[in-house]
């Protein structure tokens, strides 16, 4: 069986009661690892906690357990709701497992099972610190979503401070050791009007001319 790859914004305190919750959806012979990691700078609502999940298991099972664990349990949210950033998520494709498996083990603070000692520290020597592109955007666009970007002057109350999207944009990649380029930062200012900024629809008029003339 294929293995899914997801994450939770879950204390690690609970790792126990998350491990016996997924284990009642899970067939018995299943591999699995769930990894506990600590962002600086995202999950503030758990100090930065979170787990990552590699776990063998279909989409039957992966649904039961989301619903009871993410959903009813920890309340969590899946996608971002009125500037709070998502709480879960999977990842949709995966190209290579291998890869994945040795990037969940990464920070080596691990529980497994039905995988022997030997296999998981072959994981652990082939495990990297780069966090996959797409991932690094969704954080960012997490980070974004969580700020307000509006004008605080009596003329310009409504409308998008789009320069201090822009600003902290450059704020927040200086801080994870990322150089940006201008078009970097346009490119990014420009995915966050038009995706993830809250009630997009009724400033479409300006991201309409930040796209047109940027």
């Amino acid at each position: 069986m294929e293995y899914k790859f997801f994450m939770s914004a879950i204390e690690h305190k609970e790792i126990e009661k998350v491990q016996i919750m997924l284990e009642k959806y899970i067939d018995a012979s299943a591999s699995y690892i769930i990894s506990m990691e600590t962002s600086k700078t995202a999950h503030k609502e758990t100090k930065g906690q979170h787990m990552h999940y590699a776990v063998q298991m279909d989409d039957k099972q992966y649904d039961a357990f989301r619903h009871t664990c993410f959903n009813n349990t920890y309340k969590l949210r899946g996608r971002a709701v009125d500037g709070q950033p998502r709480q879960y998520g999977k990842i949709k494709q995966v190209r290579d497992e291998s890869k994945f498996l040795s990037y969940t083990v990464k920070d080596k603070n691990i529980i497994y099972k039905n995988i022997d000692l030997k296999t998981i520290q072959e994981y652990i020597c082939k495990s990297y610190e780069r966090v996959d592109k797409k991932d690094t955007v969704q954080a960012l666009m997490d980070h974004l979503s969580s700020k307000a970007f509006y004008r605080d002057i009596e003329t310009m109350q409504d409308n998008i401070a789009i320069d201090h999207i822009e600003l902290e944009i450059l704020k927040y990649s200086m801080q994870n050791n990322k150089a940006v380029t201008k078009s970097y930062i346009k490119h990014i200012t420009s995915t966050f009007l038009q995706l993830h900024l809250k009630d997009r629809e009724k400033h479409i008029k300006e991201i309409f001319a930040y796209i047109r003339y940027n």
